[in-house]
Formats: structure tokens, C-alpha cells, sequence
């Protein structure tokens, strides 16, 4: 990979809105804003503000665009893949769905000790469930990624096992927390550019894992 060519990377998958540009490794300038509703009005508008303000406001400029593509927030990642998608279709610019999971496990090697034996890469889902995947200790992939409520995730948890990712308080485990933000996301695609994996952009879908079930309100009768 050349160092001048530019990603724009998206985080969408969490409450944590998060949009970076990038010169080769180098992270040169990112937005963040924390709220679960706000993706889809600031999402196109940190774009536009860091090409503007590095790129002179020429999309056209951009080599790639990284996103984080699940598991997570089903109308987080349906944002960010269309984003992704309206900005690449007609160009040459090249998409790169980064795993979540993974890009946190490839950050966790990081951290890890010689006690270790394997890396527990864990998102929040809801209604005490969580998203989780196991890795060696090369951020390898040791199976698929599993949803499961929070007893049967505990009970897969043996010693020198590496948890980390978004813990949900209520498990009370002894774990690194590593949020999923565009520097990471980054990390992960540059490898993805290494291998040449880019998405197609007509057939992309993110990783939903789970069945997203829609809020329904409900409204009390008065008889």
C-alpha cells in the first residue's frame, strides 16, 4: 500500500459515531460524537467537513472507504453501508467491509500477556445478549461469530481467556474495553487492502448476525 493513498473510515455499528480520514497509517483528522440517534444526521456531514477541509471537498480524491460491517447496531450498519455505498457506486473508489469482532481482536494483541491463551472479541446486543467470536492469539478466527445470552457466553469463558470489546456491566468480568472508533476499524482494513479484499459494492450487506425485531408502540385504550 501506498502512504498517499487516502481511506475515509466509518463507524457506525455502536452508539459511537465515529468518521476519519486517513493517509496511508496515519490518521489525519476524525469526528466522534456519542448518542444513539445521531448517525444519520452527522454521518454525511463529518464526511463532507473532513474532505473539505483536507481533500478540498473532492470526493473523488479518496482511495477507500472503510467501514465497520457488524455485528452490531442493525440501523447503525444499514446507515453506514448505505453511506458507503451512495459514495463508492460509479467510482473508483473500493469498499472495505471490516469485521468488527476482528478489528478488535487485531487491537487486543496489543494488550495480551503470557498468561493468555485466546481472545474473546464481545458487543452488546439487548435483552442481556451479546455478540462474541474467539481468536488465537495471532487474531486468527477460531469459529463464527455467536449470539448467545449471557449465561451460555459466560460458560464458554475458561482461564487465560482475553475478553475484550464493549463489556456489558451487568456480567462483571474481568475484561479490557476496547471500543470499536475509525482508528481501529483502520488498522483492520489496511491489512484488508494488503489481501485485497474489497466488498462488491452492488451485493455488500452488513453482518447482522441477528434478526432485527422493530419496536412496536403500543397504545392504551380507554373502555
Amino acid at each position: 500500500m501506498k502512504n498517499n493513498e487516502i481511506i475515509l473510515t466509518l463507524e457506525t455499528s455502536q452508539r459511537t459515531l465515529s468518521v476519519a480520514l486517513s493517509f496511508g497509517n496515519d490518521v489525519i483528522a476524525e469526528y466522534s460524537c456519542y448518542s444513539s440517534n445521531a448517525h444519520d444526521k452527522l454521518l454525511a456531514l463529518y464526511a463532507q467537513r473532513l474532505i473539505a477541509d483536507h481533500l478540498s471537498g473532492d470526493f473523488s480524491k479518496l482511495n477507500y472507504v472503510a467501514l465497520s460491517a457488524g455485528p452490531g447496531s442493525f440501523t447503525g450498519l444499514r446507515i453506514g453501508a448505505a453511506f458507503a455505498k451512495g459514495l463508492c457506486f460509479g467510482s473508483e473508489i473500493k469498499i472495505l467491509a471490516v469485521p468488527t469482532l476482528q478489528a478488535i481482536a487485531l487491537e487486543a494483541k496489543s494488550h495480551l500477556k503470557s498468561e493468555h491463551k485466546r481472545i474473546i472479541s464481545v458487543l452488546p446486543s439487548h435483552k442481556e445478549q451479546v455478540y462474541f467470536q474467539l481468536f488465537d492469539l495471532n487474531s486468527t478466527p477460531l469459529g463464527d461469530i455467536e449470539f448467545e445470552n449471557y449465561e451460555i457466553f459466560q460458560n464458554i469463558i475458561t482461564d487465560g481467556d482475553f475478553i475484550c470489546g464493549i463489556i456489558p456491566e451487568e456480567l462483571n468480568l474481568a475484561a479490557t474495553s476496547i471500543f470499536p472508533n475509525s482508528r481501529i476499524i483502520c488498522n483492520y482494513a489496511l491489512q484488508m487492502i494488503a489481501n485485497e479484499e474489497f466488498a462488491e459494492i452492488e451485493t455488500f450487506e452488513p453482518i447482522y448476525v441477528s434478526e432485527f425485531i422493530p419496536k412496536t408502540a403500543t397504545k392504551k385504550l380507554n373502555i
